[in-house]
């Protein structure tokens, strides 16, 4: 079209030109052209389109861990199966924002016979492992920039390792120099490997004009030493499978619940040990009772005793205080007895109940106020009021005229719905 627009605007300049010879050539038998540049690319950038969606949500929990907002809400009764399951349907939604423009882009333009199932569970797969995998960047206490960057650097870096397959496209003699067995290997270890390599023997299967399908994918592909579809995917799922777990234990490990699933062991406080400590009172009068409870840290100097064999009760209708200088165990006790950490031995009794394996009755019996502000940023101060009060199960109704009284109370009912970041410090 821009050869005939120039020569006709050649005639009408003046110049001779006959557009019949530029006619003769048309039409011309349908063909396709594949830029090989592009090509080499589409693992890669698959792997950044799907990382990167998780960006901004790896960063904010992994600032709502250094800020202690996740303990805060376990220490008020917040279930941490609750929690991230929160996380991971906010990152649920944002998968799909990404996924669907990217099967139907490369459904219709690049691996068109890829089947139409086999290509959106790989995907989900996919997903569902980068989401774990921002998850795991939390539980591990990643800094939220480091949290940004890894998320998207590393499964980056590690799904440019096909790029050493891709040279068969121009030479379907090259000989990979990737063995079999070290791309089963990376391919278990890295997810992104996997997934990478999914789509570049979807684009082999198009190439050839074969449908890759549930059928076909356990078809080798004859240049990447036998590797087929399903091996792929089967080390997809196996790493998937294996995060969630390293996830669901890591999340109990940190969340200060592992008393209450009944972790009996640390907490055995036999008769022999009673003996050797003076025995609280238990009569009708104590909120709380804690005997012999023990805490150490692990320090560079050693070992540090931050608690050591506290014996004292907590009357009802009484405040009870904690002096003392910094590091006397003040923090800490207020730690165990909340559930935060666990004990080395000892135990405590809030309202009869033991904080060695009954925490989850206590949660709801008591409030702390802790020494660092637990806000989001993004919450209005109506907003926070609601959450707690539903983590309190208080019922609808009582909760929305205790808000309003809370809310003018403390003169913030023309701020009520203003984020937090913006009111004054």
């Amino acid at each position: 079209q821009v050869a005939m627009d120039a020569a006709l605007i050649s005639q009408d300049r003046g110049v001779d030109t006959d557009i019949s010879l530029g006619l003769e050539y048309f039409p011309q038998q349908p063909f396709s052209y594949t830029d090989m540049n592009f090509v080499t690319m589409l693992p890669q950038l698959i792997t950044i389109l799907t990382m990167s969606g998780f960006t901004t949500i790896a960063t904010e929990m992994a600032k709502e861990t250094v800020d202690g907002l996740r303990h805060m809400l376990y220490t008020i009764g917040c279930s941490p199966l609750d929690y991230w399951l929160s996380w991971f349907r906010i990152m649920s939604f944002r998968a799909l924002i990404t996924m669907i423009p990217m099967l139907i882009m490369c459904k219709e333009l690049l691996i068109t016979e890829m089947d139409t199932g086999l290509f959106p569970l790989c995907l989900i797969i996919f997903n569902i492992w980068a989401m774990l995998f921002a998850i795991f960047l939390s539980l591990m206490r990643m800094s939220p920039d480091s949290s940004t960057i890894i998320v998207v650097m590393i499964p980056s870096l590690v799904a440019a390792l096909s790029y050493a397959y891709t040279p068969w496209f121009d030479d379907s003699n090259y000989n990979m120099v990737i063995g079999k067995s070290i791309t089963i290997l990376l391919a278990v270890l890295f997810p992104p490997f996997s997934m990478a390599m999914i789509i570049l023997i979807a684009m082999l299967f198009t190439f050839r004009s074969q449908s890759l399908n549930f059928g076909s994918a356990n078809e080798p592909a004859d240049a990447f030493h036998n590797i087929t579809c399903t091996h792929m995917i089967l080390c997809l799922f196996f790493n998937t499978v294996a995060l969630a777990g390293v996830d669901y234990y890591l999340a109990i490990k940190t969340s200060g619940i592992a008393a209450a699933l009944g972790n009996q062991d640390a907490f055995d406080f036999s008769h022999e040990k009673l003996a050797s400590v003076e025995e609280a009172s238990t009569g009708d009068d104590i909120a709380v009772s804690i005997k012999g409870l023990n805490k150490s840290f692990t320090r560079e100097g050693g070992l540090f005793k931050a608690v050591d064999n506290l014996v004292v009760n907590f009357h009802k209708n009484q405040i009870t205080s904690f002096l003392g200088h910094n590091g006397a165990g003040k923090s800490t006790t207020c730690a165990l007895l909340t559930g935060e950490i666990n004990a080395d031995s000892g135990d405590a009794f809030i309202h009869g109940y033991s904080v060695a394996n009954q925490m989850k009755d206590i949660r709801p019996l008591i409030g702390v106020c802790p020494q660092k502000n637990v806000i989001w940023d993004l919450l209005s101060p109506r907003d926070h009021l609601e959450l707690y009060a539903r983590l309190r199960n208080v019922p609808v109704g009582e909760a929305t005229t205790q808000i309003e009284e809370l809310l003018k109370d403390i003169g913030l009912t023309d701020k009520a719905n203003a984020y937090t970041k913006n009111l004054s410090g």
